[in-house]
């Protein structure tokens, strides 16, 4: 029983140091809209950070559990700092339904690549005003990967970007591939990428409407098939 009682005392004194070591922070954007981000610290003081940005998916970044058990460990001196997608905050329950019905209204309309870039930017300046921080490591996979690489070339004091299974050069050619992989039949896939390219044609094409496809809006959609990802890289400026 003393035994059990311990383990459970340790267990609580585990979870509250983890629990404040998480400093929930919030910024704003240009039209008074919040951005809420996190910084995760060590005990000790460091001069690295190391930024970790997530996928597509509408979730809470804080609850992803991977980000804060595997992919902190890129980087294990560097402190982390987690910024949350428009209209999204730690209330939201985590969700592995890329289709999810209680995605806020805010994200559909106003979650796009540009607006993660300029969150990004707003938020690095208030973390890196005290001149904590002297290195920036930027850790991003999926459409964090291609936001990373943005980052990249809008910014001038990064010292590594990590980016990973950001796909190809355009978009719609990597949704082209995962249809055809799926598809055992050559003309059923033939048929739904040629149904896709018609869907990207009339985004591309048209002004904003309403749009929820695969939990994404308008501007969403129609700047991921618009980026090109070889540009952001020929951007990148040469490091010493």
């Amino acid at each position: 029983m003393q035994v059990r009682t311990i383990f459970l005392l340790l267990l609580m004194l585990t979870c509250s140091i983890s629990a404040t070591e998480i400093m929930t922070r919030t910024a704003s954007r240009d039209d008074g809209s919040p951005i809420s981000y996190y910084l995760v610290q060590h005990a000790h003081d460091t001069d690295t950070l190391l930024l970790i940005l997530q996928g597509s998916d509408c979730n809470s970044v804080l609850k992803i559990e991977s980000i804060l058990t595997e992919y902190k460990n890129v980087w294990p001196e560097a402190d982390v700092l987690l910024i949350e997608k428009y209209g999204i905050n730690r209330k939201l329950k985590y969700s592995t339904d890329p289709a999810r019905k209680d995605c806020p209204a805010q994200y559909l309309e106003k979650d796009n690549p540009a607006q993660r870039v300029a969150d990004i930017n707003t938020v690095l300046d208030i973390v890196r005003k005290d001149g904590q921080y002297k290195k920036l490591i930027l850790l991003g996979g999926s459409e964090g990967a291609v936001i990373a690489n943005l980052v990249s070339a809008d910014i001038d004091y990064l010292d590594a970007t990590i980016a990973f299974n950001g796909g190809g050069r355009w978009f719609i050619d990597d949704v082209s591939h995962s249809i055809a992989v799926k598809h055992k039949n050559p003309e059923a896939a033939r048929k739904e990428i040629d149904g896709f390219k018609g869907f990207a044609e009339h985004v591309l094409n048209n002004k904003p409407f309403e749009l929820d496809v695969s939990g994404h809006g308008y501007h969403w959609w129609q700047q991921m098939l618009s980026i090109d990802q070889l540009d952001p890289l020929k951007k990148v400026p040469d490091y010493p």
